[in-house]
């Protein structure tokens, strides 16, 4: 189910924009559409915050993935994946954001081609960032082939 913040912003926006009833017993076409989607599982924000949800995903991972690191210590093993994830999916986030207010800047201040270019050039980066990542870290000298140890 739909946690009940989002629904209350829903069927504020459903009053706002769509003129619907306030004392309906039924819901606006964007309340609608929000409960179509279920509960919300695990979001990152803006500023790299994260949901409950997915620090309870985080715990679960840590729970289980700590074996494969041969650590002495439990606990600070099970800190060090955490700490990992949540740094990865912060950046994750903030980038995320950040390209999204940058792919749009140009559009709100009037100048969609340049925005275009912006967003055609940003992208040919992150494809080529992606590949050397790859080259690298994946099958590369010292990479992890996707996981499998190379001994």
């Amino acid at each position: 189910m739909v946690k009940s913040d989002y629904l209350k912003n829903a069927r504020r926006a459903d009053i706002e924009y769509y003129g619907h009833d306030r004392n309906s017993p039924l819901d606006g076409p964007i309340a609608r559409r929000l409960k179509e989607y279920g509960r919300v599982n695990a979001a990152v924000g803006p500023r790299a915050e994260m949901s409950s949800d997915l620090h309870s995903l985080v715990n679960c991972i840590s729970e289980r993935r700590w074996r494969g690191m041969l650590a002495t210590e439990v606990i600070t093993a099970k800190g060090v994946i955490k700490t990992m994830i949540t740094n990865s999916l912060g950046i994750l986030g903030a980038r995320a954001n950040a390209e999204c207010l940058e792919d749009r800047f140009g559009i709100m201040v009037g100048d969609g081609k340049a925005a275009f270019g912006r967003r055609r050039s940003a992208d040919a980066a992150n494809r080529e960032a992606y590949e050397e990542y790859s080259r690298h870290y994946c099958s590369g000298d010292g990479g992890h082939a996707g996981g499998r140890s190379r001994t």
